[in-house]
This record gives C-alpha cells, sequence and structure tokens, in this order.
C-alpha cells in the first residue's frame, strides 16, 4: 500500500516500544527507502513508547524542528 508515498518521513521510536513495535517501524523504514521517499529512522535506545530520559525528548523535538525546516519550510 506504499506506492503512490512521497511525503518525506521522519520515523522516531523507543527501542522497547511496545505499543509501536520496532520491528514494524523497520520495515516501514526500509519500503520508504526502497520506495525512494526521503526517510530517516532513529531509534531511542532503551527507551518505551514515552521517551523518559530527560534529553530524549529535547532530541526528538529538535530531529522534528529540523525535519519540517527542511521539507517543509516556506519558499523563500
Amino acid at each position: 500500500h506504499l506506492h503512490g508515498v512521497s511525503t518525506p518521513t521522519l520515523l522516531a521510536v523507543g527501542e522497547r516500544d511496545l505499543e509501536c513495535p520496532m520491528p514494524p517501524s523497520e520495515e516501514f523504514y526500509t519500503a520508504l527507502k526502497a520506495l525512494g521517499v526521503p526517510v530517516k529512522f532513529h531509534v531511542y535506545s532503551g527507551e518505551g513508547h514515552h521517551l523518559q530520559r530527560a534529553e530524549n525528548p529535547m532530541d526528538l523535538n529538535q530531529r522534528t524542528s529540523a525535519w519540517f525546516r527542511r521539507w517543509f519550510a516556506p519558499a523563500q
């Protein structure tokens, strides 16, 4: 069902996430990459569904902001 997908996609997952497990995210990443879709995948080591280590939510916010600036910033 991914044919035709072209939206740049950022995936971030906790290594121990039981609600959104890492293996399906890895499959999604691999499929998008194979289709040539701009995609980035980041795993937070030892984290579950909710990032608990103080530095990780900040890191995710920075990654997300940078991703949106890169791909979705208004043309100037």
